[in-house]
């Protein structure tokens, strides 16, 4: 059995070796990798709300489509699977939108404590977007709202233009409405949001509701990038492009360090590791966001 660490690329269905590890060099990617990985933890729960509310853009495109080519939608197409639709999506992305604001504050609570200045940056940061921007305080509460009295009322519009001189050349518009009436009457707990929704045209543009919303938590998150590990991931994923000679737009799978190899005959053993490369993507996601 041989003792290796060797950095190995695979190319072409091929394990090619390229260079020998030292165990210092083997500490300091372990670490990085760590890096990665605490700020990975924290933006996945953001991803997961980004990719709710583009599976609900996709999801509704779809079935606008499929309408589309059944000969008009409202003959076409059962009205209700749209309800249902918007339904399980304003579910899915305000409930994920609110586990998201709860992991962050128990995270930075755990590992600075309530009187840190860490948990004041993040607190700050969620009240500014509450007090100034109605979609986000908004969201907060209308997941509430859910929780207690059920889907709210919604209305929509789909017009639908077909060019019939261009191929498969479909225009859409759709509008989901929330209302403002119905809203306030069903529900007495808005608290300080209240006078805000009252202010509000009865009909409620839930699309431009949501877009605003995702705006609001990549805001939030460009805020605390000090304390989700941001800088430390940064300077990992630079560590770990320099050892593999890739760079910054790199975020395959494709190396491994070999640890030890043993020969059995004709067999042989290969002891290796994946190095967590992947992890780049979550770091390389949120700076095409903040950017």
């Amino acid at each position: 059995m041989h003792h290796i660490n060797q950095l190995m690329k695979f190319s072409n269905d091929e394990l090619i070796g390229l260079h020998t590890l030292d165990e210092e060099t083997i500490k300091k990617i372990d670490e990085a990798e760590e890096n990665l990985y605490f700020f990975d933890r924290d933006f996945r729960l953001l991803q997961c709300v980004l990719d709710n509310h583009e599976s609900f853009h996709l999801e509704l495109k779809n079935q606008l489509m499929e309408g589309a080519y059944g000969n008009g939608l409202v003959t076409s197409v059962d009205l209700s699977k749209y309800v249902r639709i918007i339904d399980k999506w304003l579910l899915n992305i305000l409930s994920s939108f609110k586990a998201l604001l709860e992991h962050l504050e128990t995270r930075i609570t755990r590992s600075y404590g309530k009187d840190s200045e860490e948990y004041n940056q993040l607190k700050n940061a969620y009240s500014y977007e509450f007090d100034n921007v109605f979609s986000y305080a908004f969201s907060y509460k209308l997941r509430n709202y859910i929780q207690h009295c059920g889907m709210p009322k919604i209305t929509f519009n789909v017009d639908t233009k077909i060019d019939d001189e261009i191929a498969n050349q479909i225009e859409f518009s759709l509008e989901i409405d929330l209302h403002r009436d119905d809203l306030l009457s069903s529900y007495d707990s808005w608290t300080i949001v209240k006078n805000r929704l009252s202010e509000q045209e009865d009909e409620i543009c839930l699309l431009s509701v949501l877009d605003e919303l995702m705006q609001s938590l990549i805001r939030i998150f460009s805020k605390i990038k000090n304390l989700i590990s941001y800088q430390d991931a940064t300077e990992a994923q630079k560590y770990i492009l320099s050892i593999i000679n890739e760079d910054e737009t790199y975020q395959e799978q494709g190396y491994i360090i070999c640890r030890e190899i043993e020969k059995i005959g004709e067999e042989v053993k290969i002891q290796s590791r994946i190095l967590k490369t992947k992890l780049f993507e979550s770091l390389n996601s949120f700076n095409e966001l903040i950017n």
